[in-house]
């Protein structure tokens, strides 16, 4: 990267995350790159020959295959550290604390006052996710106790959680699993 003074950050399009605004890369991923690639330079103390940055947007799905296939050298889209996923990619050190997943509900939700009310139901999801192999587990738990597994509908894979959250919100459907950091934006 440093020879050939390029990095290439892959993510993906998103409301505030990443988004073009004037044919120019905006939203947080286009600023905390921005302020890497200052750091990077800073660090080198390489002078005019600077270590550029390009942003490259792809679907979700997309992020770690693109990575491994040599198309970007690293991944700045807030990726779930699962197991699966650090056998495949090294990751940074987490700038936030172990994430919580919620079920969003919206306004024609059944009533769910514990996980495993969920038996039975259908739940609507990404099946790359890290919220996929979440219900996975649970359904291994339901079925050792003797109770329906959940249903997964298979959603598009350029869906966003945000996305999902949107769809809750207008009544498409009746909940998404989803950070907690997520629903909580949503929540004001």
């Amino acid at each position: 990267m440093e020879e050939r003074r390029v990095i290439r950050v892959l993510t993906v399009y998103g409301p505030g995350r990443f988004y073009l605004d004037e044919g120019r890369g905006a939203g947080l991923v286009a600023e905390l790159v921005k302020r890497f690639e200052d750091h990077v330079n800073e660090e080198l103390e390489r002078g005019h020959l600077r270590v550029n940055t390009v942003i490259i947007p792809v679907a979700r799905n997309q992020l770690v295959p693109a990575l491994l296939a040599g198309r970007g050298d690293i991944i700045a889209a807030g990726l779930t550290i699962t197991p699966e996923r650090a056998g495949e990619v090294d990751f940074s050190i987490p700038t936030s604390k172990p994430l919580n997943e919620i079920l969003v509900t919206g306004p024609g939700a059944p009533p769910i006052e514990r996980i495993e009310d969920l038996s039975g139901e259908t739940v609507y999801l990404r099946l790359t996710s890290s919220y996929a192999e979440s219900v996975r587990q649970l359904n291994e738990r339901l079925e050792s106790d003797g109770k329906a597994p959940v249903t997964i509908e298979p959603m598009p894979e350029s869906l966003e959680d945000d996305d999902l959250i949107e769809m809750v919100n207008a009544g498409l459907l009746p909940w998404a699993i989803v950070d907690e950091y997520k629903g909580q934006a949503w929540e004001g």
